[in-house]
């Protein structure tokens, strides 16, 4: 997710949008030609008015073009909301080796005018969505690059949902920790925790994680929870004995810097970088961080 910050000319926009319309603005997005309200749930039909008179009114009084979305803390319920015009069949959400991806079946009549002229519409989707949720690539339904059939994608894509979703109420009933989030990869599994509960999740002397590891035949990871980046980034490489975490931002985005045990740095990296590349794929799933690395 990015960070949200608004400009002068933004703050005024809110402030008149809000006047006229009495909607609860979440965030806004002011483009060359284009002006987008997110508003909070439930206040949509407050802010288009009954046949989109409202809508139309303030496009004249502003004399732009304006979009109105309905925010969701559901990811894809907000995606399908951004789309909402181009009459969306389905949104489908998954981890790749790159990141978290949506894809986004419409309309197929509509599906040029979702993209949008050299791509632009989507572009303009994928910088709002970034802003609410990790989702790291948006795209619209494109040919399935796994030579299986739409049907059968679908179906592998929600088995691998429910083994992981087993594997969290295994692990629940296991500790009583709760986990706020799970990463199913080919060897192993990480369980986010909610803060406070690492050490019911891990046993004493991790005799709890060594039981689980025995038991589902498969390395586990076991990282608290924090709100605070540089914090769950700390939790996350625990193991390598961090000595600090940096937070900046860059042109290119925001970035963090982990300094472990100069010792333990190669294992922190892992083998042609699949430790890091699972480190920044947890992250970004919980914090507005484009990139990590390991000092």
């Amino acid at each position: 997710m990015e960070g949200i910050t608004f400009d002068k000319n933004t703050i005024s926009c809110i402030a008149f949008f809000q006047r006229m319309t009495r909607a609860r603005v979440k965030d806004c997005i002011d483009t060359d030609d284009k002006v987008i309200f997110i508003v909070e749930t439930g206040d949509l039909g407050m802010a288009v008015g009954k046949k989109g008179e409202i809508a139309q009114k303030l496009r004249r009084m502003m004399k732009k073009d304006i979009l109105i979305v309905e925010h969701s803390d559901d990811p894809w319920t907000f995606i399908a909301n951004v789309f909402h015009q181009f009459k969306v069949q389905g949104v489908e959400v998954e981890d790749r080796p790159i990141g978290t991806h949506a894809t986004v079946k419409v309309d197929p009549s509509l599906k040029g005018k979702a993209i949008g002229r050299d791509g632009n519409n989507l572009r303009l989707a994928r910088r709002i969505v970034r802003r609410h949720h990790p989702i790291d690539i948006l795209d619209r339904l494109a040919p399935n690059r796994t030579g299986m059939g739409e049907d059968e994608a679908w179906e592998q894509l929600m088995r691998s949902f429910e083994n992981t979703m087993s594997y969290v109420a295994f692990f629940q009933r296991m500790t009583h920790a709760r986990v706020k989030d799970c990463i199913d990869t080919d060897d192993k599994v990480i369980f986010i925790v909610e803060p406070g509960y690492l050490g019911m999740a891990v046993g004493k002397k991790g005799e709890i994680a060594q039981k689980l590891r025995r038991m589902m035949k498969k390395d586990i990871l076991i990282v608290e929870h924090s709100d605070d980046p540089g914090t769950f980034i700390a939790n996350l490489f625990h193991q390598f004995k961090v000595q600090g975490v940096e937070v900046e931002d860059r042109p290119i985005g925001t970035h963090a810097t982990v300094k472990v045990d100069p010792s333990l740095k190669g294992k922190a990296i892992g083998r042609d970088g699949n430790n890091l590349r699972l480190a920044r794929r947890i992250v970004r799933r919980h914090h507005p961080i484009d990139s990590i690395s390991v000092d």
